[in-house]
């Protein structure tokens, strides 16, 4: 039996609600997923930087040492 003709734009409707629906889904979830990225990736970049700028330091605040105890 066919549905009559006022439950077939309901049906299609619902149809059309249900994909928006999961399409704001998956596009919220490659949100989430793609911060969650871009923090690791600063966490990272930040820990990089964090020891780049230590060692610089170490260096920096060794050198003049280093150069004394070579001159003795």
């Amino acid at each position: 039996m066919w549905p009559e003709a006022a439950t077939v734009p309901t049906i299609a409707t619902a149809t059309v609600t249900r994909s928006v629906a999961a399409a704001g889904m998956i596009e919220a979830t490659a949100v989430v997923v793609a911060g969650a990225m871009l923090t690791e990736a600063a966490v990272v970049a930040g820990a990089i930087l964090t020891a780049t700028a230590t060692s610089l330091c170490h260096l920096i605040t060794s050198a003049p040492y280093d150069q004394q105890h070579r001159e003795d």
